[in-house]
C-alpha cells in the first residue's frame, strides 16, 4: 500500500550562527549552543539531539522540537505566505 503525508503546516528556523537568540526563544529554551562548538544541540521527545549549523529547527505538531537535515528539509516543505 502507499500513503501519502499530510499537508500539516509546521513552523521551523534555520539554524544560523547569528540567530542562537531567536532559536533559543523560539524552542523555549530546548535549544543549546556552546560557544566556540560547531554544533548545537536540541531536547527533543527521544533525548538529545545534535544538530549542525545548516540544518532546521522545526516544532513538531504537538508542540515537540526536533532538527531537520536541510536537504532533507528543503526537499520536504516549502514556504508558505501567512
Amino acid at each position: 500500500m502507499k500513503y501519502v503525508k499530510k499537508p500539516i503546516p509546521i513552523e521551523a528556523i534555520q539554524i544560523k550562527r547569528d540567530n542562537i537568540p531567536e532559536l533559543i526563544k523560539f524552542s523555549h529554551g530546548d535549544f543549546e549552543y556552546i560557544d566556540g562548538s560547531s554544533y548545537c544541540m536540541v531536547n527533543t521527545l527521544e533525548g538529545t539531539m545534535r544538530c549542525h549549523f545548516g540544518d532546521y529547527l522545526v516544532k513538531g505538531i504537538h508542540g515537540e522540537f526536533y532538527a531537520c537535515k536541510k536537504e532533507v528539509f528543503e526537499e520536504s516543505y516549502e514556504l508558505v505566505e501567512e
